[in-house]
């Protein structure tokens, strides 16, 4: 999964649990650039139909154009842990080369 955000903008993901969990699932995210916001709704989802959760990404004005290499990760609460990666591309705010 890749997303492409201008400075001081949002985005969301949607994610839905696979791989055999059984059990509740949580989430956390690594890897977002620093001063990056972010939160999971909801914070976790339960079997045995999960359903869906909304990660949703804030990057500052001040966040360095650059791509980034983040990881969300699944957790349930019997341990089994699931990961999936998640490009994040910050462009310039006016479309061209800072």
């Amino acid at each position: 999964t890749s997303t492409t955000l201008r400075p001081s903008s949002s985005a969301t993901i949607y994610l839905s649990p696979s791989g055999g969990f059984s059990n509740s699932v949580s989430y956390t995210l690594s890897g977002a650039p620093s001063g990056a916001g972010y939160v999971f709704n909801p914070s976790s989802v339960s079997g045995p139909t999960y359903g869906q959760s909304r990660l949703t990404l804030y990057v500052p004005d001040n966040t360095p154009i650059s791509t980034y290499s983040m990881t969300v990760t699944g957790r349930s609460s019997d341990g089994q842990t699931h990961t999936t990666n998640v490009i994040l591309d910050v462009a310039a705010a006016n479309g061209g080369q800072q």
